[in-house]
């Protein structure tokens, strides 16, 4: 890595002041980068972007060994690199979860098929009202859980915990009566 950055610099004074910043910020910059990803494998990551950007302005700005204003510059482009890191890793986690949801969805559209069928009408009529008017909004008609929230005026999470009830008391009506879902 320090070989390919100092490739990029012109002059050899430029290269030597590179290289003694970057044995003397490594380091450092790598502790900053852990703390904020608390992974080994992103911190090199982050200092190694961190280092790049560095190098990219290296003309522009006045570096001085063992300076302040050095070590602050130095520190703030790994820190927002770092940053920049675990904002994308946290959304690379909603990107998961929202595979996990798509794959929840499948269930679903078998709850919609069930809701259509003639056999599980009757039972789905035998739901109580607010529990009919909940499953049918998210699944026949396809509204999300804050689009039913607002029509009915109640949280999202009561929208969630009364379709789950929903579709417990549909399982279990089913059961009792012994309709064949399958």
């Amino acid at each position: 890595m320090l070989a390919l950055c100092l490739s990029i610099l012109n002059t050899e004074k430029d290269r030597g002041l590179f290289e003694m910043l970057h044995n003397e910020y490594n380091q450092y910059m790598h502790k900053i980068a852990m703390s904020i990803l608390k992974d080994y494998q992103l911190a090199e990551d982050a200092v190694q972007e961190a280092f790049i950007s560095i190098i990219k302005n290296f003309s522009l700005i006045k570096f001085k060994q063992k300076c302040i204003e050095t070590k602050i510059y130095f520190i703030n482009i790994v820190k927002n690199k770092s940053i920049d890191m675990y904002r994308k890793k946290v959304k690379q986690s909603i990107v998961s979860f929202d595979k996990i949801e798509d794959t929840m969805t499948d269930s679903i559209t078998d709850v919609e098929y069930l809701i259509e069928s003639k056999g599980i009408e009757m039972c789905f009529k035998m739901l109580p009202i607010h529990y009919q008017a909940v499953l049918s909004m998210k699944y026949h008609m396809g509204h999300n859980d804050s689009e039913i929230a607002t029509l009915f005026d109640m949280t999202e999470n009561n929208v969630k915990t009364r379709c789950s009830r929903a579709k417990k008391k549909l399982e279990q009506i089913l059961k009792e009566q012994e309709v064949n879902v399958r």
